[in-house]
């Protein structure tokens, strides 16, 4: 069975006709899988509508503004044909992450999880499609050896032991944390702004119970690091520091839920 689709534009005077996909049935459901594969970042299997995505190129606080026209127009071609998602969605959801801020009011965290499955699907596909193995899992990999994402968990390390810190000394949780003030400039350039913040952990890390669990913590990541924080990161280095924060972040919370419930 051959299934047609035609994508049209209109304007003014009259319809422009963007592109006609032209496939097999079967190959169209495949790709279709393929893409909620890459997208998924847990094992819950739930599908991400095509209007998500677009809702997470967008500042939450616009009524505004809507993704161009050619980059919808983009990624649906890249989701039908299987082919590279483009290079605009990865920059534009990296970009919202950095410029966005969590809002506890209306409970939006600008680092969800249709955000990470995105860069995560763009890195992985790239990768795939240049014939190397897929580079993101869906769970922590301690064993990644990109620098990029080992800063993301440095950095999710630092920040959760700022909080805890705060937390066991005066039963109380934190304004704005380093992620709050660092996070868009340590993703960018992570050897001006890490060493400086693992100087100013120091403090924090004699005010907790676990100082020794997470100075080894630290020690782990900063030896895959290898002492050679990255000067600046690429749109997709970017992409895998967040992916690292990510990934890291979730897995110290888990535990602490698991602490909590011992």
């Amino acid at each position: 069975v051959i299934f047609c689709m035609s994508g049209l534009t209109p304007n003014s005077s009259r319809i422009s006709q963007k592109f006609c996909y032209l496939n097999k049935f079967g190959d169209i459901i495949t790709n279709l899988i393929q893409h909620q594969r890459d997208m998924s970042v847990n094992d819950e299997g739930k599908q991400i509508p095509l209007y998500r995505i677009y809702r997470e190129l967008v500042s939450p606080k616009s009524t505004t503004d809507k993704v161009p026209p050619p980059l919808s127009s983009a990624i649906l071609q890249a989701i039908l044909y299987g082919t590279r998602y483009p290079n605009a969605l990865l920059s534009t959801v990296v970009r919202r992450i950095k410029v966005d801020e969590d809002d506890d009011k209306s409970k939006y965290i600008k680092l969800n999880n249709i955000r990470v499955g995105i860069i995560k699907a763009c890195i992985n596909r790239n990768s795939r499609l240049s014939g190397n193995e897929e580079e993101i899992s869906m769970a922590l990999n301690k064993e990644n050896t990109n620098l990029a994402y080992q800063c993301g968990r440095l950095f999710a390390i630092l920040e959760y032991i700022q909080k805890r810190s705060v937390e066991e000394t005066s039963n109380s949780t934190l304004n704005r944390t380093i992620k709050d003030s660092y996070f868009a400039s340590a993703c960018s350039r992570p050897s001006v702004v890490l060493p400086r913040l693992i100087m100013l952990s120091q403090n924090h890390l004699k005010k907790i119970k676990a100082e020794g669990y997470f100075n080894m913590l630290l020690g782990d990541v900063i030896t895959m690091i290898d002492d050679e924080f990255p000067q600046t990161l690429s749109m997709e280095e970017q992409g895998k520091f967040i992916i690292g924060y990510y990934h890291q972040n979730k897995d110290l919370y888990t535990k602490k839920e698991k602490e909590n419930n011992d």
